[in-house]
Formats: structure tokens, sequence, C-alpha cells
């Protein structure tokens, strides 16, 4: 079984704005680190520089998971849909925390995939449409047509 955090090590680790959601046993992070820490990998910095860069503690994290991290990372940005905010967290809930702090926390999570996946689909139909001009134009090519 993976290492567990404390109630203080997930407190930090909820204050550093690349986090979505803690568990006792996962750190959930969002599309900006994701993205952020994908251009730096690119670059050949190493997770762990990437990270502490980013304000984590790696020996808080364990090696294990930083390993994990860049491979889900890496996995993600290759992945046909790209690197994206997690839909769905099965947070635990906190012993110490209020029913209306986790009812707050958990719209305000879900506030932010909408905003997240407009703007990803604004960006997509942009793209398509792109895409489609361009096929027009092969097309009309191809045909001996000016397109209209």
């Amino acid at each position: 079984m993976s290492q567990t955090f404390t109630p203080e090590q997930i407190k930090t680790l909820q204050e550093n704005p690349y986090v979505q959601v803690v568990t006792r046993y996962r750190v959930y992070f969002t599309a900006e680190f994701k993205k952020r820490f994908w251009e730096e990998y690119q670059k050949d910095r190493m997770p762990g520089k990437i990270l502490r860069g980013m304000g984590l503690d790696t020996d808080m994290l364990g090696r294990v998971r930083v390993q994990s991290i860049s491979y889900h990372v890496r996995k993600e940005a290759a992945s046909a849909e790209g690197i994206h905010e997690r839909k769905t967290c099965s947070a635990k809930k906190n012993p110490n925390e209020s029913d209306g702090a986790a009812v707050m926390q958990n719209n305000q999570l879900k506030d932010k995939s909408q905003v997240t996946m407009v703007t990803m689909l604004v960006h997509r139909i942009a793209f398509l449409e792109q895409q489609m001009d361009f096929l027009k134009k092969t097309i009309s090519a191809g045909s001996g047509r000016k397109s209209q």
C-alpha cells in the first residue's frame, strides 16, 4: 500500500494552488499544474525539480508518487483528450471538515471543471472550423473549382 498523508501534510498540500483534491492516499492536480509540468518536462527538466519549482515537497510526496505523477501527466498529454481537469474526484471527507465546507469545496471544483470544459470546447470548435476550411480548400483545388 502507498504511503498515507498525515492531516498536517493534507493541509499543506491543500494550500498549494496546483492541488485540486487531496485524500489520505492520493493527490489530484489541476489541469494548469499538468500543463505546466508537461511544458517543463519537455524542456528536459527532472520531475523532482519541476515539482519543487511548483511549491511541492518531493520528500512528502515520495519517490514513487513523483514517478507516478510524471507517468500520468505524460500519458494524459499523449491521449486523444489531452491534458484536462479531473472530471470527478472521490475525495474522502476530512473528519475536521463540516458538511457545509465539503459541499462548498465540491461546488467550487464543479464550477472550475465547467469553466475548463467550456474553454476546451471553444478551442475544439475553432480547431474543427479551421480543419473544415482546409478540407474545403483541398477539395476545391482538386476539382479545379474555386471555393465560394
